[in-house]
């Protein structure tokens, strides 16, 4: 997994091919809207449009930004800095977020939120189920999850029902 800062005060945890494809995916759509691809200084689009946005810094977070954790995370340790928002994004409305270990070290923004996609077939769990955490002392935590159905009348197999990651909070 690699730490991938996708806007100043935002970060995913991804898998490298994952984000390898998404920049593939970047390059071609920017082609398809007849720009040119980010050059190494940020620049990009028509020529003479300048400098598109800031290079991409993958060095520790800054107090206020936000890791952007999902699936790909799971069963792994991520690092957060006190102050820093973590918010738990899994890709199905059949996961229960069980929450923080710790609220002392990681505590909950506001409730979860379950969000179905448009078009979806009840039944089918088609969705996130979301959560937002503070980073508010050190120490470790972490931030689990589960669920019984993968979709209507289909069990999960023992690796997709649990979702768990340590969180390592540093001042």
């Amino acid at each position: 997994m690699e730490s991938v800062t996708v806007a100043p005060a935002m970060r995913v945890v991804v898998s490298r091919a994952a984000s390898t494809a998404v920049a593939t995916l970047l390059l071609v759509a920017a082609a398809a809207c007849g720009g040119t691809a980010p050059s190494a200084t940020g620049a990009g689009g028509p020529p003479g449009a300048g400098s598109t946005q800031p290079p991409v810094a993958n060095g520790p977070p800054s107090p206020g930004s936000t890791l952007v954790l999902s699936e790909a995370a799971n069963g792994t340790t991520v690092s957060a800095t006190i102050g820093e928002a973590i918010r738990l994004e899994l890709h199905s409305t059949y996961w229960h977020l069980n929450g923080s270990s710790d609220t002392g070290v990681l505590q909950p923004l506001d409730g979860t939120t379950v969000l179905p996609s448009p078009g979806c077939v009840p039944g089918a769990g088609c969705g996130s189920v979301t959560a937002v955490y503070r980073a508010v002392a050190g120490g470790r935590t972490e931030l689990t999850a589960s669920r019984t159905s993968c979709g209507e009348a289909l069990a999960c197999s023992p690796s997709q029902r649990t979702f768990a990651v340590a969180v390592v909070v540093r001042g």
